[in-house]
């Protein structure tokens, strides 16, 4: 299901096998049932000022607006937020992080949210993918 999509952060930001682990901290991150899953994992956007990019985001899957490396700082880049945890799991330069979280986070929202609404639960492949999501953000 996400072969393509590592393969694509592999290439085009230098991070070759530990893509797949970069997707896998993200989307267990995003999903997190104790930050309040996907709505609280969007609310960190709306509390840096892109509630309106946020809302292009929700089931776009043919043009989310993009993010850049700046908003994914002020967003994610607090300590202990989600750039944290990638700098820390996934030994890569931050910049090259910045810039895959800025590529990857809308997409993911857009599928995420068919249709433009918060879905009731995580699809199963996602889960599946994810492994044991405790495990992944230690």
């Amino acid at each position: 299901m996400f072969d393509v999509l590592i393969r694509e952060l592999g290439a085009r930001f230098g991070l070759g096998d530990k893509s797949g682990e970069l997707l896998r901290i993200v989307l267990a991150y995003m999903t997190n049932k104790e930050t309040g899953g996907l709505a609280g994992f969007l609310d960190t956007f709306k509390a840096a000022g892109l509630g309106p990019l946020v809302q292009s985001w929700l089931g776009n899957t043919v043009s989310p607006q993009p993010l850049n490396n700046t908003q994914v700082e002020a967003a994610l880049g607090s300590s202990g937020g989600l750039l944290d945890l990638v700098s820390r799991q996934v030994n890569a330069p931050r910049d090259s992080l910045t810039g895959a979280l800025a590529y990857l986070i809308p997409g993911l929202v857009a599928k995420l949210t068919p249709g433009g609404s918060m879905p009731s639960a995580i699809p199963a492949e996602i889960n599946a993918f994810i492994g044991d999501p405790k495990a992944v953000l230690a």
